[in-house]
C-alpha cells in the first residue's frame, strides 16, 4: 500500500511540472536559427558553423517534436526549410575541404543541390568547363545563406500569431 502511495504521490507531482509551451519551444528554435544567421553574417569559422547547427538543431527538433508543432504545419513547414537551407550549407561547406573549393555540378551531389538551388546557374558560383558545370563554394553558401535568411523571415511573420 504504501509503495502505491509513493507512486500516486510522484504521478501527481509530475503532473504539476510545466512543460515546453509551443511559444517556448519554438522562440528557443527561432533564436537559435538567428544565432546561426548572425554567425553567418560576422564571419564563421567552420567547427563555430558546425557547432551552432548542431545546437540549432536540437531546439528545432524539440520544437518538432512537441505535439502542438501538428497544429502549426505551416510554422513548423518553414522551420524545417530555414534548418534544412542551413544543413545543406554545411554539407557544402564541408566539400571546400574535399574539393579545392568547387563542387562538381555532375557529381551526385551537385546534381543535388543544383536541382535545390536552381537559380546558382544564374550567378558567377556556376561556371561550366568544356561539358562539365561546376560550383564555386564560397558565393554558394551565401545563396544557401542568404534562401535561409528568407525563411527566417517568414518564420518571423508566422510567429507573431503562435499562442499557447
Amino acid at each position: 500500500m504504501r509503495k502505491y502511495f509513493i507512486f500516486i504521490i510522484i504521478v501527481v507531482l509530475c503532473a504539476g511540472l510545466p512543460s515546453k509551451s509551443i511559444a517556448s519551444s519554438v522562440n528557443d528554435a527561432y533564436k537559435s536559427l538567428k544565432r546561426v544567421e548572425a554567425n553567418t553574417e560576422v564571419g564563421v569559422t567552420f567547427p563555430k558553423y558546425i557547432s551552432e547547427l548542431v545546437n540549432a538543431k536540437v531546439e528545432v527538433e524539440i520544437f518538432l517534436d512537441n505535439e502542438k508543432a501538428e497544429h502549426n504545419p505551416e510554422l513548423a513547414i518553414s522551420m524545417k526549410k530555414a534548418m534544412n537551407h542551413y544543413l545543406i550549407a554545411g554539407k557544402v561547406w564541408k566539400k571546400k575541404f574535399e574539393t579545392l573549393d568547387m563542387v562538381d555540378g555532375n557529381s551526385l551531389f551537385g546534381k543535388k543541390v543544383l536541382e535545390l538551388y536552381p537559380q546558382i546557374k544564374k550567378t558567377t558560383a556556376y561556371s561550366v568547363y568544356g561539358s562539365n558545370p561546376f560550383i564555386k563554394i564560397e558565393p554558394f553558401l551565401t545563396i544557401i545563406w542568404l534562401e535561409a535568411s528568407k525563411e527566417l523571415n517568414n518564420l518571423a511573420k508566422l510567429l507573431v500569431n503562435i499562442k499557447d
